[in-house]
């Protein structure tokens, strides 16, 4: 690390640090979390290469988040989209749109369109592992965009 990215390290944990203590958030720098009966605040400092500059990102989760991963339902593609349906309900907290980072390297963020994607929370509520939405155009979407047999 060089001497100027040393400086702002510890201006940071100097000044930010007890501010995040004192907002309940947990963890070691640069990565943070508080727990709230609802979600889950994420909170990572992340530095520029060149030095002299840095982004925080935030993020929450609701509380209801399984494992963390998310995969595809390919059931009814390519052509028969009523047996469509969710294994996990993609992120939606950005104005009805998530970040998807995709195989070949490349990320999108996704405006999501049928209601169904998007249910509400229920605070300690259990979302099932299989959610079937037929016809959802969101699904069909994402099996467009997934890794899938070339030959179905």
């Amino acid at each position: 690390m060089s001497e100027a990215r040393d400086k702002l390290i510890a201006a940071l944990k100097e000044i930010v640090l007890p501010t995040l203590r004192n907002m309940g958030f947990r963890g070691s720098f640069p990565h943070f979390r508080r727990e709230r009966d609802e979600q889950l605040d994420l909170l990572t400092f992340q530095f520029s290469r060149w030095g002299g500059s840095f982004v925080v990102e935030i993020a929450y989760c609701p509380a209801s988040i399984d494992i963390g991963n998310f995969a595809t339902d390919m059931r009814g593609w390519p052509d028969q989209p009523a047996q469509a349906g969710f294994y996990d309900l993609p992120a939606s907290y950005h104005n009805r749109a998530g970040g998807l980072s995709f195989a070949d390297g490349h990320s999108e963020i996704k405006r999501w369109l049928d209601d169904h994607t998007m249910p509400p929370l229920v605070k300690d509520g259990l979302i099932p592992d299989v959610i079937p939405s037929p016809n959802n155009k969101d699904i069909i979407w994402l099996q467009e965009w997934c890794t899938r047999k070339i030959n179905p």
